[in-house]
C-alpha cells in the first residue's frame, strides 16, 4: 500500500505482532503498509468505514499524531487460517497515561506470493462491561 519495501511476514500473528509495533511506535507508514491496496479498514474512532489506501494512511496519520502516550497491547487472539486467508479475532486493551480502553478487533488477511497483508479490519471499543 506505501512507498516502502514490502517486509515478508511468515504468518498472520507476525502481521498482528508488525501492527502492534507499528501502532506503539506512531508509525503510519508502518501501519499503511501493512494493509492490502484492497484493504477496508472499520477503525475505532472513526465514523465511517475507510475502503482506500490514501483514506488509510490518513486515517492513522491523525490516529498515530493524536495517540501521545497511547500503547497497544493484545489480550486475547483467535487465529484461523483457510489456505491464503486468515481471520485473526481478539481483543487488545490501549493505554494512554493510565487510562485503559478495552477493544476488540477482527483481521481478515489474504496471503499474496509469501507476503500476508490485512485485508479487512474492524476495531470496537468493548460495551460496558456493567451489569443491567
Amino acid at each position: 500500500m506505501s512507498n516502502e519495501p514490502a517486509v515478508a511476514q511468515s504468518s498472520p500473528q507476525d502481521v498482528l505482532e508488525a501492527w502492534v509495533c507499528a501502532f506503539n511506535d506512531a508509525s503510519s507508514a508502518s501501519l499503511s503498509a501493512l494493509y492490502d491496496s484492497t484493504a477496508v479498514l472499520w477503525g475505532t474512532v472513526s465514523p465511517t468505514l475507510i475502503t482506500t489506501p490514501e483514506a488509510i494512511r490518513n486515517y492513522f496519520d491523525i490516529a498515530c499524531a493524536a495517540q501521545a502516550g497511547m500503547r497497544v497491547t493484545v489480550t486475547e487472539v483467535v487465529n484461523r487460517v483457510e489456505g491464503n486467508v486468515a481471520m485473526l479475532a481478539g481483543g487488545y486493551s490501549f493505554n494512554r497515561n493510565g487510562t485503559v480502553f478495552s477493544a476488540r478487533f477482527t483481521f481478515v488477511m489474504i496471503r499474496r506470493d509469501v507476503i500476508w497483508r490485512i485485508m479487512q479490519h474492524h476495531s470496537s471499543l468493548l460495551p460496558s462491561q456493567q451489569s443491567t
